[in-house]
């Protein structure tokens, strides 16, 4: 009977009962903040700095607006926007020209003929996706309004050296982040309807009246 008690006694130091309770955990979370978009408030993750959201882009780009029509892709309205990438800053040489932006809140406001930093994540269509909750000028700039229209122009001196030297050093700026970087990656992702492989189809354009007739 001894030889038993010792032997349970040894089993319950090995294995304590309270090891097989699962506690409750709570996934670490970011705050959010609202931001004036084109038709509402666009609630983005706060970012903690530049570091972190180029750590989480796919890609960052001086580019120019070539063409601009709205589709439809799996029942939710886009634009589409056809880009000239005149300096990539981060990302594939070789990066799509097609930029699919969702209508709403989070969209921006792009003009053909403009130039603009640009940045944001690759579907899997191989498509380029941005909204307003992806733009470097959210993290470096101070002035609200110029959020929807990240024309480069307004892009600060300096800036996008930076963002080249983040980039060539993605490897270990990252790391040092931590855990705030997968965080982040769980919340600034692609919807749904766009993150896969999906048919585009044009949306039909209404003819504009002339006048007098």
């Amino acid at each position: 009977m001894f030889g038993k008690a010792v032997a349970l006694f040894a089993f319950l130091l090995t294995s304590p009962l309270w090891a097989q309770v699962t506690l409750p955990i709570t996934p670490p979370t970011l705050p959010t903040v609202g931001l004036p978009g084109l038709s509402g408030t666009c609630d983005c993750p706060v970012v903690p700095n530049l570091n972190a959201l180029v750590c989480v882009l796919d890609w960052v780009s001086h580019a120019k607006i070539l063409n601009h029509t709205k589709s439809l892709i799996n029942g939710m309205i886009v634009n589409e926007y056809t880009l000239q990438h005149i300096t990539i800053l981060d990302g594939a040489v070789n990066l799509p020209t097609v930029l699919i932006i969702p209508e709403g809140p989070c969209g921006l406001e792009l003009q053909v003929g403009l130039q603009y930093l640009l940045s944001g994540l690759l579907t899997g269509n191989s498509q380029l996706y941005t909204t307003l909750c992806l733009q470097v000028l959210n993290t470096v700039a101070n002035d609200v309004m110029t959020l929807i229209t990240p024309l480069w122009s307004l892009v600060p001196p300096g800036l996008a050296n930076e963002i080249n030297i983040i980039a060539l050093l993605q490897d270990v700026v990252c790391l040092l982040l931590g855990d705030v970087l997968p965080i982040l990656e769980g919340l600034i992702t692609i919807p749904p309807e766009i993150g896969g492989l999906f048919p585009t189809v044009p949306l039909p354009t209404i003819p504009v009246p002339l006048p007098g007739r």
